[in-house]
């Protein structure tokens, strides 16, 4: 699971602004409130010490927290973020089982609800580039993903889209 490798890398890779921030993330999306408050204690200690590393990463939380903050003021925008979130539930219950078709559908569902779940950008763009080969949407959803997130997965899956699209366009499909 996402959860045991990244307390594996915690463990083998010491500490990281990135892993405490997706460990955080992660327990807030499971619902887990005093692990999700540790890991992003942790986040903002490191965060408080070192400063964002790029102007990149400063941007995209900059972008994702004023985003989140309008959706957060307006009641029925929060209530539809909230239904969101279950949709992305359900998506990665899909993708945990390889039911890739209804895990796409629940994706888009989510980033249609709540278009801040960079999450949910993520996965769909994931199905997209890797079972459907749509590289055109796969990049569409990761850029989407990377304006909220400094996450370098994120980056790594923009990048990786972007070279299989042109290997593909070289092999004429």
């Amino acid at each position: 699971s996402a959860e045991t490798c990244f307390l594996k890398d915690l463990e083998d890779y010491g500490e990281s602004l990135s892993r405490y921030r997706a460990l955080a993330d992660l327990y807030f999306s499971w619902g887990q409130a005093g692990k999700a408050a540790y890991y992003y204690e942790k986040a903002l200690a490191m965060t408080r010490a070192e400063g964002p590393t790029s102007q990149l990463e400063f941007q995209a939380d900059l972008n994702f927290m004023e985003r989140r903050l309008a959706i957060c003021k307006k009641d029925s925008a929060f209530i539809r973020a909230m239904d969101g979130d279950g949709a992305l539930q359900r998506g990665l219950e899909a993708q945990k089982n390889k039911n890739w078709e209804l895990a796409y559908k629940e994706f888009a569902a989510a980033v249609e609800a709540d278009p801040t779940n960079f999450p949910a950008w993520n996965n769909r763009g994931s199905i997209a580039m890797n079972i459907y080969k749509d590289y055109a949407e796969a990049e569409r959803c990761f850029t989407e993903a990377a304006t909220l997130s400094a996450a370098p997965a994120i980056r790594h899956n923009l990048a990786l889209t972007k070279t299989m699209q042109k290997e593909a366009i070289k092999r004429g499909r």
